[in-house]
Formats: C-alpha cells, sequence, structure tokens
C-alpha cells in the first residue's frame, strides 16, 4: 500500500530536525560556468551554462542538440560513499567509499535521483546524451577536450593503459600498510575503479569524464528499444578510442556490470515531483537514516 503524501511530509520534516538531511547553502542567483554547489550528501556540482552542441569531427550518429537550458552536473561520478547515504546499501563488487559506485542498474541510477530528489525537494535525474556530451567537451573543439595528442590521455583518464599501475611501492604498501592503504594499492589486483577526482578535470571542472566508469544516460541507444546509452568509456577500455565524447556504449537497463556507473544533474527548469510508490520503502528507510 503506498505511503500517503501526509506521512511523506511528516518524514521529511522529522528528517531535518533530527539532521539526517544537513541544512545546504541556498543555489546562487546568477551562476556561471565553473559555479560550484555542494548538496545535502557532500555531492559536489558545477554549472554547465547552455550552448548549442557542435562537436568537430563527430563520427558517430550521436544527438546534436542545442543544450537552451543551463543545469548543474555533478563534478564526480557518485562514489560508493555518497549512493549509501541515500540508498542505505552499496551493489558495488570492489568496495571503497571514495571509488565509484559501480554494478548499478539504470534502475538503480534512476531511483537514487528520485530518492534524493524527494530528500531535498529538486529534481535531480541522469543526464541527457546530449548534455552529457555538452559537458564533457566543454566547448572545445579538439578531438579530445585536452586538445589532439592522445599521449595526454593518461593525464584525465583511468583507462586498460593507466589502472591499476604495478609499482614497487604498490607491492610493499599491499603487504605492510595499514587497511585503508591496503584498499588503494593496486598491487597483485586486476584493472578495477579508482578514487574519483584523482585525474585532471576538463575545462569545466568535470573529473573521469574520460574512464573509471562508464556512465548511465537518460535515452535509450535506439528509439523503441530497451537498451540505454553508456559515456565516457571504463576503466578496462582504450581510453585514446573508447572515451572520446561521442563514442557510445549500451547496455539494458537491468543489466549489472562492475565498469558501469553514473553521474547525476540537478535540473533546475524542470518542477518537483514525488517519486513512485515503488520507491517508498527506501525512502521510508533512508529518512530515518537506517542500515
Amino acid at each position: 500500500m503506498p505511503i500517503s503524501r501526509k506521512i511523506i511530509d511528516g518524514v521529511l520534516c522529522a528528517m531535518f530536525c533530527l539532521g539526517c538531511v544537513q541544512q545546504v547553502r541556498p543555489l546562487p542567483a546568477d551562476p556561471q560556468a565553473g559555479t560550484l554547489w555542494t548538496n545535502s550528501i557532500g555531492l559536489k556540482l558545477v554549472w554547465i551554462p547552455p550552448e548549442p552542441v557542435r562537436e568537430v569531427g563527430r563520427d558517430w550518429a550521436t544527438p546534436q542538440i542545442a543544450i537552451r537550458q543551463g543545469f548543474y552536473m555533478g563534478i564526480y561520478e557518485v562514489s560508493q560513499r555518497q549512493y549509501k547515504k541515500v540508498m542505505g546499501s552499496n551493489p558495488s563488487q570492489y568496495k571503497h567509499d571514495n571509488c565509484p559506485v559501480e554494478s548499478v542498474t539504470w534502475y538503480q541510477a534512476v531511483d537514487f535521483c528520485a530518492l534524493l530528489s524527494t530528500m531535498e525537494g529538486k529534481t535531480y535525474r541522469l543526464p541527457t546524451e546530449a548534455e552529457w556530451v555538452h559537458a564533457c567537451r566543454a566547448q572545445s573543439t579538439t578531438t579530445y577536450f585536452f586538445g589532439e595528442d592522445a599521449s595526454q590521455m593518461r593525464k584525465y583518464a583511468w583507462d586498460k593503459h593507466t589502472t591499476p599501475q604495478f609499482y614497487l611501492s604498490d607491492m610493499i604498501t599491499f603487504i605492510i600498510g595499514s587497511p585503508a592503504e591496503k584498499a588503494t594499492s593496486s598491487w597483485g589486483f586486476p584493472p578495477r575503479p579508482q578514487p574519483v577526482g584523482k585525474k585532471k578535470p576538463n575545462d569545466w571542472g568535470l573529473h573521469d569524464m574520460y574512464g573509471n566508469v562508464r556512465e548511465w544516460c537518460q535515452d535509450p541507444y535506439e528509439p523503441d528499444h530497451p537498451e540505454r546509452v553508456l559515456k565516457g568509456g571504463s576503466y578496462e577500455d582504450d581510453g585514446v578510442f573508447s572515451c572520446r565524447c561521442e563514442n557510445r556504449f549500451r547496455c539494458h537497463p537491468e543489466n549489472r556490470c562492475m565498469e558501469n556507473g553514473f553521474r547525476i544533474v540537478l535540473d533546475l527548469n524542470e518542477s518537483f515531483s514525488w517519486p513512485s510508490s515503488s520507491l517508498n520503502a527506501r525512502f521510508f528507510k533512508s529518512a530515518f537514516c537506517l542500515p
């Protein structure tokens, strides 16, 4: 039986009174490119200004849609710590609070956005593919957002050429380091996700747009088909080819894959609406800060 709106309103009030949701500063009145804002779960977002998408040399049939409204986008992929704060669980195969949440279905990513929207009374969602490409390129007109020199990819992306890196220091850390240090050591492990924000960002301050985990988008890969678009490539892909802004991946929305994660956008142009009753149980669990 669905939980009534009045009960949810009461739970929201209790959340604020008990401190389950942090008070955050208001959104800037007139954001510019690069304006940062942090939400209630410590997720940092940056303002992406509106502008038509004109990608030079695009050779895939990706949407070329004018981005007429600006939006906020997470500067990092959603981390496992942030996912647990909202959903109360962590589906990731490789557990590390600062690594991107992975092995999430498209539906789980959408549920995260809906529940976070309910907690804050704002509209969070997955980016459209056109928004993702626009944010990734950050007004660049070159093959990669950092230029034409593909050898620079390692500075910006965790891909199969940059993760893991087997150094002697990694082996020593893995053998004698603390549990926290061992968790971040690359020695003795196959390629895997890396902590967010360790590579250089693009000109709008977005990290890991290339590599680390592929990112779910809102769009279907093809009209009238269930598969959804993923962007950005992963730690197991060749960054020079797979991590280009225009490259597309597809996956069924119910599939779990260790290479798949997501980042979110905050839509200021869409009115907040209450999520479906299918989220009520998860909402109640999160609202009362239950494990």
